[in-house]
């Protein structure tokens, strides 16, 4: 609802799409860390480097092609600010 409000997009690829990605996400943000800490040290920062460009490689890959699919993604009108605050608070509730 947050992006369908701001951006007038609706994207129902985006949720099966994550479930690719955040294991993608953990593996980049992971090497990207190590390489801040041991990238002092080339032939690890390299490894590392290397790893954390290729899973974001392979990310931007799937998001392209999520962006491609038939029905991945349609423009709607946004609806009004309040109903998106009330599913927000419903989900905060439930989740309570």
């Amino acid at each position: 609802p947050l992006v369908w409000t701001g951006f007038h997009v609706i994207s129902p690829v985006a949720i099966p799409l994550n479930v690719f990605i955040a294991p993608l996400m953990l593996v980049a943000l992971t090497s990207g860390l190590g390489m801040i800490l041991f990238g002092w040290f080339p032939p690890v920062g390299a490894v590392l480097g290397w790893v954390c460009g290729a899973m974001l490689w392979f990310i931007d890959l799937l998001v392209d092609g999520g962006e491609r699919l038939p029905g991945g993604h349609f423009w709607a009108p946004a609806p009004p600010a309040a109903w998106m605050f009330g599913f927000y608070l419903l989900g905060i509730a439930v989740a309570w």
